[in-house]
């Protein structure tokens, strides 16, 4: 994501989009796979599926909402994030 972040060049961006997309994709599955093989009962594997489904829908809320957040804050990271942000209206 840091590639993507302080990309100098739309090429180095788009590389770092598809990378961050190529290992982000991979982290579901993988984690899924874990569960079903370390999980013994049917009700504990059933319960941890579920974690996992609720975590990735709340990563599409509160991801959002603290992004929003630390806009609102102007955070200063030395970056010149808070100066460039892609909505300025906020």
């Amino acid at each position: 994501m840091a590639a993507s972040a302080l990309a100098a060049s739309l090429l180095v961006l788009y590389v770092g989009r598809i990378l961050n997309g190529g290992f982000a994709a991979a982290v579901g599955p993988t984690a899924l796979a874990f569960i079903a093989d370390t999980q013994g009962g049917d009700d504990r594997r059933t319960r941890a599926f579920g974690r996992m489904s609720m975590a990735s829908i709340a990563g599409f809320v509160v991801g959002p909402t603290l992004g929003r957040l630390a806009v609102g804050l102007k955070l200063d990271l030395g970056v010149g994030l808070s100066r460039h942000r892609p909505f300025p209206s906020f």
